[in-house]
């Protein structure tokens, strides 16, 4: 009977028929088609093509990193940066430095201006005094004070008239001589001719002259006129 045979034989008989190259799980049933292909293992997925570094949508969309977004706000990054640069320095301390320059500028005009108009102002209120010669008026004062005489006969000489001021020994003055003579005229005509003479006093009232080799310190003295040698004027 056929329960009677032995398991053994049949496995083996089985295994006989098959390739000694072919696997296990090649092996087909013997109630399978012929025309069934065997089951194989599946083939290698195939390979990835290479990334060429740019992302792609899906890179971007699964929450890849977006180099090309993040170059283009490096680029706009950069080119902002430089727009707020002027010379190679920010902006706003190009323009600060600008304005600085231009407040120094209109100051420096402003003080210009002030000077001259101060400096005009002063040379009207001190006019250059008039030279004279000695032989040309009679000196009076106090029409004549701070004018400038030359002596007639020295007129490479210039002296400077005060009309109310002393130059007494007491203040350091020191006397040449003292003679008297009928003007102020006269008296700067004596210290012309005389040697080392820096300066002359005329006492109205009394007519003396006194010549001086030393000027010190001035005092008042009413009625009393005072001539001081001095260097040429500039503007001759």
């Amino acid at each position: 009977m056929w329960w009677s045979k032995s398991p053994s034989t049949k496995t083996s008989a089985a295994d006989d028929s098959l390739s000694p190259n072919t696997h296990p799980y090649e092996q087909t049933s013997s109630s399978s088609s012929e025309n069934t292909p065997p089951w194989r293992w599946p083939a290698n997925p195939p390979a990835s093509p290479p990334h060429n570094g740019s992302p792609t949508p899906d890179d971007e969309e699964n929450g890849g990193y977006n180099l090309s977004a993040a170059n283009k706000t490096g680029r706009g990054t950069t080119r902002t940066a430089k727009r707020e640069m002027i010379c190679g320095i920010r902006r706003k301390v190009f323009f600060m430095i600008i304005f600085g320059g231009m407040l120094v500028a209109v100051a420096a005009v402003a003080i210009g201006v002030g000077a001259g108009i101060a400096f005009g102002r002063r040379k009207k209120s001190h006019p250059e005094p008039t030279i004279r010669s000695t032989n040309s008026t009679n000196i009076t004062c106090p029409s004549d004070n701070d004018s400038i005489f030359q002596p007639m006969d020295h007129t490479s000489l210039y002296f400077r008239l005060s009309c109310g001021l002393d130059y007494p020994t007491s203040l350091g003055a020191a006397d040449i001589s003292t003679l008297a003579v009928p003007s102020m005229n006269a008296c700067i005509e004596l210290c012309a001719a005389t040697n080392d003479c820096l300066g002359v006093s005329w006492e109205e009232e009394s007519g003396r002259c006194v010549t001086k080799g030393k000027v010190g310190s001035s005092a008042e003295g009413g009625g009393t006129l005072s001539a001081l040698k001095i260097e040429k004027p500039a503007a001759l």
